[in-house]
């Protein structure tokens, strides 16, 4: 069941247990089918308290329903039954006034007047709404198209590149519904969500651009939300014909140091605490995935921000900048730790290169890194044609790196579709596939040889009597070697069967294999006790 599914689910109960209530009491006190405001507190003190237990699960239910923290939660079941079953009246018992219906219908109609005239005096409401209402009004507004209508008015914004005031109140209501489960859902469940937000960090309000990197950084931690912002990322950047999908990130913290506006601490913050976000969320339990960020950042010339930025006296925007140096400082040293070497400048091509060097001049890893070198070598000369060369190179080379169990965590570094799981099982021990080839090979050979040994034997014309007995007993030798040779071949090819079965690709030596082992077992079996004796030799005429 989705959250928005069981949310407006236990509204839906509640609100029927406090319904039968109601019922009940205005038929008892003659109070009439429909209450007014006037006589709503007359009403209380005719509804009859339902047992404890009863009373503990409406209240939960009502906590859920208005979105409470976890702290507000413990206070009020603290409070007495009567308490709890006073304010249990007064919050649900809204909804069966007399114009409670009424509301409902003029809320859709605000909704809906939002697509062809926008407001900003219902913007502006919607803000705190969206914010504070319970959660069946939050499941309403978006089951009557609420939120389709503030994305697709925050789309046409983008795409017009226009950015007033209207696209930070739109920003400002999708930050507000996502303050919640199941606005958070609806949002991340639709489509291209992200990509429309995204479109906002061209915005020059900073208020605008801290809100919208307040909501990636808050979605990156959110399971399936990672994915979700990096495509937004990578949406903004080819809108807007940028190289690398984070300029729009360092653009902005470059801006906010400027010194135009009282808004700068809030963007630097919001920035900072985004790209941390990024990097540590999602598939960022991986040394590979948070390095690989890392690097980008790097090279966009985050550090030498921070280095203008470090001396800001604001406690958040430090310990935000705290988490990032202590990040990489800690993922660095276990980068070290993996080469097994020494803190180095990883900038620098020629130390870099000279350690993986180090780690590889033992090992089985040479050939192949020579080859990579020299096939690099080959390249075209023109620079430019290399460069694209290169280019392709390194999104291999991290899609290699970064793919887990198949799947790509960085849309951008998936430059193919491709399982490298099938490769590195396939490679993962050649020598042995090899050698059970070559065994299996020369096995084959072998009983070919002795049965065509065999066939002469058996052939040959022999006149002498005197030879009969030990031709038998070369013949039982011979055939006694093919059985065991057979045999050879038998669990030989079991062997390289099984070893086969467990790659990708095999299946055509291991049919080959089999043909071979068809035509063995056709080969007519020789028998010792079907072996004829020779004749004995003519009687000499006199």
């Amino acid at each position: 069941t989705s959250p928005s599914a069981s949310a407006s689910t236990s509204a839906s109960g509640l609100g029927l247990g406090l319904g039968l209530g109601f019922a009940m009491a205005r038929s008892n006190s003659g109070l009439g089918t429909s209450p007014s405001a006037a006589n709503f507190n007359a009403l209380y003190e005719h509804v009859p308290q339902p047992p404890v237990a009863a009373i503990n699960t409406m209240l939960e239910l009502l906590m859920e329903d208005l979105n409470l923290t976890d702290d507000k939660k413990q206070v009020l079941r603290l409070l007495t039954n009567e308490r709890k079953w006073i304010m249990l009246q007064q919050h649900l018992g809204e909804r069966y006034r007399d114009n409670a219906a009424r509301d409902l219908q003029q809320e859709i109609a605000d909704i809906r007047k939002l697509g062809n005239n926008p407001d900003r005096e219902i913007l502006t409401d919607l803000v705190v709404s969206l914010r504070s209402r319970p959660i069946r009004w939050i499941s309403n507004f978006i089951d009557n198209g609420g939120l389709a209508i503030l994305l697709s008015n925050l789309k046409s914004l983008g795409l017009e590149n226009r950015h007033d005031e209207f696209e930070e109140l739109y920003i400002k209501c999708l930050k507000s519904l996502m303050n919640n489960k199941i606005g958070l859902s609806a949002v991340l469940d639709n489509e291209g969500s992200m990509n429309v937000i995204a479109m906002s960090l061209r915005s020059p309000s900073f208020r605008t651009r801290s809100l919208v990197f307040e909501i990636f950084g808050a979605v990156c931690l959110i399971p399936g939300g990672h994915r979700c912002v990096l495509d937004g990322m990578e949406a903004l950047a080819d809108l807007a014909a940028m190289r690398f999908r984070f300029e729009p990130v360092i653009s902005t913290l470059w801006l906010s140091c400027q010194g135009v506006s009282p808004l700068e601490k809030e963007l630097q913050v919001a920035c900072m605490s985004f790209i941390n976000a990024v990097i540590c969320g999602g598939p960022g339990v991986n040394l590979e995935f948070r390095m690989h960020l890392r690097y980008e950042f790097l090279h966009l010339g985050l550090m030498q921000l921070i280095d203008k930025i470090g001396h800001i006296e604001n406690e958040l925007l430090q310990t935000q900048i705290d988490v990032w140096i202590a990040g990489l400082e800690s993922d660095e040293e276990e980068c070290f730790g993996r080469l097994n070497t020494e803190a180095f400048d990883m900038d620098s091509s020629p130390d870099l290169f000279d350690v993986i060097y180090e780690t590889m001049k033992s090992s089985s890893c040479l050939e192949p890194f020579n080859s990579f070198l020299k096939h690099i070598a080959l390249l075209p000369a023109n620079p430019f044609q290399k460069m694209k060369y290169m280019f392709i190179i390194d999104k291999v080379v991290q899609q290699i790196c970064l793919q887990k169990n198949g799947d790509d965590t960085d849309p951008a570094a998936a430059l193919m579709e491709f399982d490298f799981r099938t490769l590195i099982t396939e490679f993962g021990d050649p020598t042995k596939a090899k050698e059970l080839e070559e065994k299996l090979r020369k096995a084959i050979e072998k009983s070919r040889k002795l049965e065509k040994d065999i066939d002469i034997f058996k052939e040959g014309s022999v006149s002498a009597e005197s030879v009969a007995a030990k031709k038998d007993e070369e013949i039982k030798i011979l055939s006694q070697s093919l059985a065991a040779a057979k045999r050879d071949v038998l669990e030989l090819s079991n062997a390289l069967k099984n070893r086969l079965l467990d790659l990708d690709g095999g299946a055509e030596l291991l049919a080959k294999s089999q043909a071979v082992l068809n035509s063995l077992s056709r080969t007519t079996d020789v028998s010792i006790a079907a072996t004829p004796r020779p004749p004995p030799p003519p009687i000499p005429i006199t």
